[in-house]
């Protein structure tokens, strides 16, 4: 087992340039999480919004077996306080084979969410190494890049320790 994996989903593309941007910095690999169904326009959002007050798990597909990696870093949007539904059924699928783990979520709320942290770690069975929150305006103003890069930092600590 080595290395990092970044495994994101993305509906808007903000989780995943943070996503490219954390592993670009860390040296990782990237996985995106792809939901079978979409969740394109207003009527995607509003099932979005369904599924996740709802903890629903749809079907997705991912290309990396997150058991092949030190620290799997989850990225994801938070949707009605919860985390997205597709990254739901990501760590449901891979439950048992995630060991370290850390991540970061992007909200337009710019709360923290701590339920979505709360989620990860019953999801994983695992506690979070690292984890940060992003408000979506920071993120497309480039406010976020210092809390990146103390997450990234966090990361590379906690991974040698």
């Amino acid at each position: 087992m080595a290395g990092v994996l970044v495994a994101y989903y993305s509906r808007s593309g903000v989780t995943e340039g943070l996503a490219r941007r954390l592993a670009e910095r860390l040296g990782a690999d990237l996985d995106p999480v792809q939901p079978k169904a979409t969740y394109a326009g207003a009527g995607g959002f509003r099932k979005g919004v369904w599924q996740s007050l709802f903890r629903s798990a749809p079907p997705v597909d991912f290309q990396k077996d997150p058991g092949g990696y030190d620290i799997v870093i989850l990225g994801s949007p938070v949707w009605a306080g919860r985390l997205s539904p597709p990254m739901r059924s990501y760590l449901k699928r891979c439950r048992g084979r995630i060991g370290a783990v850390a991540g970061f979520w992007v909200s337009g709320s710019g709360l923290p969410y701590k339920a979505v942290a709360d989620e990860i770690e019953r999801l994983a069975g695992r506690t979070l190494l690292a984890s940060a929150d992003f408000h979506e305006p920071e993120v497309a103003a480039d406010a976020g890049e210092a809390k990146l890069e103390a997450l990234a930092l966090s990361i590379v600590q906690r991974k040698g320790a």
